[in-house]
């Protein structure tokens, strides 16, 4: 479409354009990607060091009622965090 005193971009302009945009969004994506990567890395190495810390007592894990423990934990976080919140 043409305005007043305007000429319509050039096809090679358009493409061009399309290229860098898409090549922002694919950068900006691998970003997000790396940023949630590392965070879920950190945050499940402070979970893994806080049950070392408090339930395991930084002894191996003894098949029996630390397990229970931790899986009654991981239960109710489960509840908490992916089962939608009644009102």
């Amino acid at each position: 479409m043409l305005m007043a005193g305007k000429k319509e971009p050039e096809v090679r302009v358009v493409q061009n354009l399309f290229a860098d945009i898409a090549h922002l969004i694919t950068e900006s994506k691998a970003s997000v990607a790396q940023t949630v990567n590392t965070t879920l890395t950190l945050l499940y190495w402070k979970i893994g060091k806080r049950i070392n810390e408090e339930v395991l007592q930084h002894k191996r894990a003894d098949y029996g009622m630390q397990v229970m423990l931790l899986f009654f934990m991981a239960c109710h976080l489960k509840s908490f965090f992916c089962e939608p919140q009644r009102q």
